[in-house]
């Protein structure tokens, strides 16, 4: 049976059940207790959210090796985190000059003052957002994969890590951390 059809895309119940079980997987492997997630069915955007428990330990985030959040535009790339601070100008400065085509920008939330760099951006991953966020349509302007209500990944991620955006399934996978 036809559960939701989006994009040309259809999508059956079981389809869109196997994701939420593999989000609610993930989250449990995470250390969040069963039962602490939330399932919610975008009708308008094919997308299955699975809420995060807030709060994470810092431990827990350093051995954290994947981060999820909504997915607010598709695609799947591999590239070098660049984390920017909101309101850090410094920071801003510094990538303006030194973020590369392809570099992964992650941040709190994205700002019309850092446009230039998104445009370079394999892919934008915030901690905040939804889908109808600056991140969200910048990146569907711009059509680059974007995860945005993440809560950590500012946090999980560093500068350098070699990441995985799985913006199909709004997960962010660490494939190589990067030693400082």
């Amino acid at each position: 049976a036809l559960a939701l059809e989006h994009d040309g895309h259809s999508f059956s119940y079981a389809q869109l059940n196997a994701q939420a079980n593999r989000l609610a997987h993930h989250l449990q492997q995470q250390g969040v207790a069963r039962g602490a997630c939330v399932a919610i069915l975008l009708a308008r955007s094919a997308e299955l959210v699975v809420a995060q428990v807030l709060g994470a330990q810092n431990e827990k985030e350093k051995n954290t090796t994947e981060v999820c959040g909504t997915s607010a535009y598709p695609g799947l790339v591999t590239g070098t985190v660049r984390i920017l601070h909101a309101n850090d100008v410094q920071r801003s400065r510094e990538l303006r000059s030194s973020f590369q085509k392809g570099d992964i920008l992650v941040t709190e939330m994205t700002q019309p003052n850092v446009m230039d760099i998104a445009a370079r951006a394999g892919a934008l991953v915030t901690d905040e957002g939804s889908l109808l966020s600056h991140a969200a349509i910048v990146a569907r302007e711009l059509k680059i994969p974007c995860i945005v209500n993440t809560s950590l990944a500012t946090k999980v991620l560093q500068d350098g890590d070699l990441v995985e955006v799985d913006a199909n399934s709004g997960v962010v996978r660490i494939l190589e951390k990067f030693n400082h």
